[in-house]
C-alpha cells in the first residue's frame, strides 16, 4: 500500500517560464566569459552535493512568480516529487523538480545567457537562481528560490507508523502550533493555522480565505496518528470510506506525519470519479497559550541587543526568508 521512499522539503517560488531552455548559444557572444566557467564549476559542485543526499522524493512548497500571470496562478502550494516525478492533484504539470532546475541552469550557462545562482552550502541545492531569458534584465527572466529543505522518513508498515509515534509522543508536546495544507480535487483546498492545547485543537484560523466556509476540519497530530493506524491496520475502515490508497511521510526528528496522500472514492455516489488529496502538516513551534505581548522592559531589551550582536556576528549581507503576517 505504501512505497519506501525518502522525501524532502523544500519552498519553490518560480516565474511562468516552463523548465528546459534553448541551448542554442547567443549569437553576439564572441568569446567566453571566466565567469561561465566558474558557474560551470559551480553548478558541478552543486551538483554532486545534492548527488550524495540520494533522494528522488521529497517535497517543497511552490509559489508561481510570474509576473503578469492570473493572480490564482501565483498561489503557493505544496508539491511532492517521487520517483523525480511531481505528483499533485492535478499531475503538476510544468512543475519542476529540483534535477530539472540544474538541468535549466546548465542549458542557460551553456547559451552564454546570465545566470545567478546561490547553492545551499551543504546539500547544493540551488536556494535562488536568477536567469536572464534574452538579456533583458532579469523581471524578463527566471526567478527560483528553494527554502526549507527537510528530510522525511517514508512509512511502509504498521510498525513503522507505531515507532514514528513513538518518537512524537516522546517529544511530550501537548501544546504546539501548525500549519496545513489540504489540496484536493473533490473537497475545498485550504491552509490552516492550527493551535493545539492539552492535546485538543484550540483554534483554527483560515489563511487563504479567512472569511470563507470551509469542508475541512484540521485535528490534533495524536487524532491523525489514530487515523492512520486504523487505515493501516483496518481493511473494512478504508473499504467504509472509500479508501484506495495511503501513502504517509513522517519527520524524521520530531515523528509527527507531514505528508499524506490518499486515492478514494465518494461512498455516497459509486459512480463519481475516484478522487486524490494531498495533506501536508508542518510544525511551527511549541505553543504557549499563556504567552501574550507585553509592556517591553529591560529584560527585552537585553534580549534584542543579544540576538543583534549574534546577527551581526554572521556578518551576513546575502540571504532570503519568508514573511508570514498575521493579522486581527
Amino acid at each position: 500500500m505504501n512505497r519506501s521512499i525518502a522525501v524532502v522539503v523544500l519552498a519553490l517560488f518560480v516565474t511562468a517560464c516552463a523548465p528546459g531552455f534553448d541551448a542554442t548559444p547567443d549569437p553576439t557572444t564572441t568569446t567566453r566569459p571566466a565567469s561561465i566557467d566558474q558557474a560551470a564549476a559551480d553548478l558541478a559542485a552543486a551538483r554532486a552535493a545534492w548527488a550524495s543526499v540520494g533522494s528522488a522524493d521529497y517535497t517543497y512548497e511552490f509559489h508561481n512568480d510570474c509576473g503578469e500571470c492570473d493572480p490564482a496562478a501565483r498561489s503557493p502550494r505544496r508539491i511532492a516529487v517521487l520517483d523525480g516525478k511531481v505528483l499533485t492533484v492535478d499531475d503538476g504539470d510544468g512543475l519542476p523538480t529540483v534535477e530539472e532546475v540544474f538541468g535549466d541552469i546548465e542549458h542557460a550557462i551553456t547559451a552564454g545567457r546570465d545566470v545567478e545562482v546561490v547553492y545551499d552550502a551543504t546539500t547544493g541545492y540551488p536556494t535562488d537562481v536568477q536567469i536572464d531569458m534574452d538579456q533583458r534584465p532579469v523581471d524578463g527572466g527566471t526567478h527560483w528560490i528553494f527554502e526549507e529543505l527537510t528530510a522525511l522518513n517514508p512509512i511502509g508498515s504498521t510498525a513503522e507508523l507505531r515507532e514514528a509515534r513513538r518518537l512524537w509522543e516522546s517529544q511530550q508536546l501537548d501544546d504546539y502550533q501548525f500549519l496545513m495544507r489540504v489540496e484536493c480535487d473533490c473537497l475545498e483546498d485550504g491552509t490552516f493555522d492550527v493551535k493545539v492545547v492539552d492535546d485538543r485543537v484550540f483554534e483554527v484560523v483560515r489563511l487563504d480565505h479567512p472569511a470563507g466556509p470551509s469542508n475541512v476540519t484540521p485535528v490534533t497530530i495524536s487524532r491523525t496518528f489514530d487515523d492512520l493506524e486504523e487505515w493501516f491496520t483496518d481493511t473494512q475502515t478504508l473499504v467504509d470510506e472509500g479508501i484506495l490508497e495511503v501513502d504517509v511521510r513522517v519527520d524524521p526528528i520530531m515523528g509527527y506525519p507531514r505528508w499524506v496522500y490518499l486515492r478514494a472514492q465518494n461512498i455516497d455516489n459509486a459512480a463519481a470519479d475516484l478522487f486524490t488529496a494531498v495533506v501536508t502538516m508542518d510544525l511551527v513551534a511549541a505553543f504557549d497559550p499563556g504567552d501574550s505581548p507585553t509592556v517591553p522592559d529591560d529584560g527585552d531589551l537585553a534580549s534584542l541587543r543579544q540576538a543583534r550582536n549574534l546577527w551581526e556576528s554572521r556578518d551576513t549581507k546575502n540571504y532570503s526568508y519568508t514573511l508570514t503576517i498575521h493579522c486581527m
